[in-house]
């Protein structure tokens, strides 16, 4: 999961949680798990997913990825 452990909504359960500022290890991995709750705000969650999937981690979300179009767009 990327973000705090304190953020983890309490039907969710998380191996390892990240940080965006370890990007670097990120690219390591095979894919990584996020949900909203991580995240102040839908732009800075944008922003952290952009610089994940420019890095070449694949990232699943596990909520809608609706608030994301006019932000990110389609294909992203």
């Amino acid at each position: 999961m990327l973000g705090q452990i304190k953020w983890l909504p309490p039907d969710v359960e998380a191996r390892h949680v990240t940080y965006p500022r370890y990007l670097h290890r990120l690219c390591r991995i095979h894919h990584l798990e996020d949900i909203a709750a991580f995240h102040p705000e839908i732009v800075t969650r944008s922003g952290d997913l952009a610089r994940l999937a420019a890095s070449g981690v694949v990232v699943h979300l596990a909520d809608s990825d609706q608030p994301f179009q006019p932000l990110l767009g389609n294909r992203l």
